[in-house]
Formats: structure tokens, C-alpha cells, sequence
């Protein structure tokens, strides 16, 4: 019973602890922190409680695997084995996609497990033929750890000029539409999807916290989606910019945006294509796409 309490306390501390890093590592992984981020994901005391409430359940979730596949094994040794497989997961996963590192981060956890079990058990005389199933397990683990990273660098290829100018005319209309509801609305800001909104780039609610109304709220939610725009910017010029494509991490990467301007930036390139960057400071180009429309990669 003791140890089942133990185990209760590392599956809700590596929860918390998980879910906390995989909201922090995300937030600073992002290409230039200062101008294409979502907030500070700690910023908001109920978005902060409400991760700490799902870390909760997924630590009580967790609860059962702990105490069953860790009955053979020291809590100490459990902890630690877990605690470095799903952190490292974490790590190197969350930088490129938070979602996946968060989902994948649970079987990853229960890998982990699985050969904390076979490993103490083989090893306390207890069961017999357990090495190749811990071979497979600490392999199986590695897989989950790098083919994901895999997949994720080898689709980091920028998409061309041409095909951006495709997408752009096949969904004028809502990117249009997105363009006149951030103008008419006045809001500096749409993080996914119309999931929250700020006028002071600062400060974030949902729609329903700011008096929005239900039918603005999904018109923003099926533009965005249309156009697969998870973020859109009224900028200080009267610029309004909206989310394309986007890579990197640590500060490092590209992103590009459609851009409406009520007048032309002052120099323009035929093609985003040709763009490349020669320092380490950010550099931005524009590429025109339509009347007052433009594409800007910054890199």
C-alpha cells in the first residue's frame, strides 16, 4: 500500500511536470519569440490552473500503470528511467510539435514502464525470457523518440511562391473576409483559430470572455480552418497578416505570411523564392501575390 502511494505521487508529479514543460519548451521553441508567439503560456492564472487540473487527471490516469508495471521495481529507479525517457521525448519532439509531444509523450511514459517491469523482474528471479522483450521495449522506445523527429525535420521544406499564390486565389474569399473582420473588430491579434483574441497584444481571452458573440467566434474558427491560418496580426502600419507556413525552433527558423498593405512595402522581390538570408539578425522580404496582397517571409 505504501509503495502503491508513492507511485501515486511520481505519476502526478511527472504529469505536472510534463505538461508544464511541454507548454514551456513550445512557447520558447517558436521562430522570433517577440512578434509571431502566443502569449507566455503561464501568463493566465485559469489557463495556468486548468493545466494543472489536467495534469491531475492524467497523473491519476497514470496511477495503475505506475503501480502494476512498477510493483517489482525501487519507485526511486521507476522515476528516474520514466522522468528521462518522457522529458527527453519532450525535448526533442515539442520544439516542432507541441501536440505530438504532449500525446506522444504518454506511450513513451508507458515504454518506459514496461521495461522498468521486465527489467526488475528478470533480474529479482521472478520471470524468465524477459531480455528479448526488454530488447524490443528499449528499442520500441527509441523508435518513439526518433522517428517522430524524423518526420517532422524532413517536412521542413519551404513551399514554393507558386504554390502559396495556388492557395491564396482558391481561398481569397475568406482570407478577404478574415482581413475585413480583424479591420472591422480592431483586435491585434487571433491565436488558434479564434481560441483567444487580444487588442493589446498582451493581454488574451477567449471570444466568450471578451463578449463575442458565438457566431463571430465560429465565423473566425471557419475562416481560419479554411485557410489553415492559425494566426491572424493587425499590425501598427494597418497592415493586416495572416499565417501560411511556419519552422523552426530555438529562436531559429522561417515563417511566411499573406500580407494585405494599404500601400506597397518599398521594395519588393519576383519571387519569395529567391529570398535568402545572409546574417543571423531576422531579415523579411515581400513578394506581391494580387492587388495589395503580398507574401513576407521572415527568416
Amino acid at each position: 500500500m505504501r509503495k502503491a502511494i508513492v507511485y501515486l505521487g511520481i505519476s502526478m508529479m511527472l504529469a505536472l511536470v510534463a505538461t508544464l514543460a511541454n507548454g514551456l519548451i513550445g512557447w520558447m521553441a517558436q521562430p522570433d519569440p517577440s512578434s509571431n508567439l502566443t502569449r507566455f503560456p503561464f501568463e493566465d492564472l485559469g489557463a495556468f490552473l486548468g493545466l494543472c487540473t489536467s495534469a491531475a487527471f492524467l497523473g491519476l490516469f497514470g496511477w495503475l500503470p505506475f503501480t502494476s508495471l512498477g510493483r517489482y521495481c525501487a519507485p526511486r529507479r521507476v522515476a528516474k528511467i520514466t522522468g528521462v525517457a518522457t522529458l527527453s521525448y519532450l525535448a526533442i519532439v515539442t520544439p516542432f510539435s507541441p501536440r505530438l509531444g504532449l500525446i506522444g509523450a504518454i506511450p513513451v511514459c508507458l515504454a518506459s514502464l514496461i521495461y522498468c517491469s521486465e527489467k526488475c523482474r528478470t533480474s529479482d528471479g521472478t520471470h524468465k525470457g524477459g531480455s528479448n522483450l526488454r530488447m524490443g521495449v528499449k528499442y520500441g522506445l527509441l523508435a518513439l523518440i526518433v522517428l517522430p523527429f524524423y518526420l517532422l525535420v524532413s517536412g521542413s521544406s519551404r513551399p514554393t511562391q507558386e504554390e502559396l499564390t495556388a492557395r491564396f486565389h482558391e481561398h481569397y474569399e475568406s482570407y478577404d473576409r478574415l482581413r475585413t473582420m480583424l479591420l472591422e473588430d480592431g483586435y491585434k491579434t487571433v491565436l488558434g483559430y479564434g481560441s483567444e483574441l487580444t487588442r493589446d497584444g498582451i493581454h488574451y481571452r477567449s471570444g466568450t470572455e471578451l463578449g463575442i458573440t458565438e457566431e463571430r467566434i465560429k465565423a473566425y474558427n471557419d475562416l481560419m480552418r479554411q485557410t489553415d491560418s492559425k494566426r491572424i496580426d493587425l499590425l501598427e502600419d494597418g497592415s493586416v497578416s495572416i499565417s501560411m507556413a511556419g519552422w523552426g525552433m530555438a529562436n531559429r527558423g522561417w515563417r511566411i505570411n499573406l500580407v494585405w498593405r494599404p500601400s506597397p512595402p518599398s521594395e519588393l522581390l519576383a519571387s519569395i523564392d529567391d529570398f535568402v538570408n545572409t546574417s543571423k539578425d531576422w531579415q523579411s522580404a515581400y513578394s506581391p501575390v494580387a492587388d495589395d496582397w503580398y507574401l513576407r517571409i521572415i527568416w
